[in-house]
């Protein structure tokens, strides 16, 4: 009801990398910006190495790591962008 709040994103995860991997071409192509899911297993970040954990460890950070990914949300979405998306999506998903 409040016109003035949206998403920060909308997200996309996948059962496997490689799927995941080509959607996210497949929105490239398209001119649909995305980026990796943010954080991903944040074990594998240098600042934590201290810590002595091993990234592997937590298997669910790494599935998030390998195979998620997000478009951004923000006052440029339109009608227009919003079709562009749809259209990609129903491309590759074959729908």
């Amino acid at each position: 009801e409040n016109p003035g709040v949206s998403s920060f994103s909308l997200p996309f995860v996948f059962k496997k990398q490689g799927v995941c991997a080509r959607f996210r071409q497949a929105l490239h192509n398209a001119g649909i910006e995305n980026r990796p899911m943010i954080s991903g297993n944040l074990l594998r970040q240098p600042f934590l190495k201290k810590l002595g954990l091993n990234h592997l460890d937590f298997p669910n950070a790494e599935h998030i790591h390998h195979n998620s990914f997000y478009i951004g949300n923000n006052q440029f979405v339109n009608q227009e962008r919003l079709k562009i998306l749809e259209s990609a999506m129903k491309n590759f998903f074959g729908r």
